[in-house]
């Protein structure tokens, strides 16, 4: 089963070098022979942490910010695809204070979601 990691594509992100580091998980996940899907989501408006990249673990989504393409290597080393410990890590993204704070009404899926995908919808 494919682990899936979430690299926001908004154009805060974009500009911060969230592509590059979507191409760069992709390169080295492929290298290491691991089965990595990375999926293109909004921003959960924390830009202070973008690009904000998330992975899917089975306790929920586990962040990691502000990412630059420079660390996605250390990222694989950490283990960050479990849930690894390392230098960018904030635990649980839900359990971050200042998105856990918030009571979310028209953008209680910001970021949860490729925004493009209208089955998500």
């Amino acid at each position: 089963m494919s682990i899936v990691v979430w690299v926001p594509q908004d154009s805060a992100a974009v500009s911060a070098g969230a592509d590059d580091i979507a191409t760069g998980i992709e390169l080295i996940a492929k290298a290491r022979g691991l089965d990595v899907s990375v999926k293109r989501n909004g921003s959960r408006g924390a830009l202070f942490l973008e690009p904000l990249i998330e992975v899917e673990t089975a306790q929920g989504r586990v962040a990691y910010g502000p990412v630059e393409s420079g660390d996605v290597e250390s990222l694989f080393d950490a283990g960050f695809l479990t849930g690894g410990k390392h230098r960018l890590a904030h635990g649980l993204t839900a359990e971050i204070p200042f998105l856990k704070n918030q009571e979310r009404l028209t953008f209680v899926r910001a970021g949860l979601a490729d925004p493009l995908d209208l089955a998500a919808y």
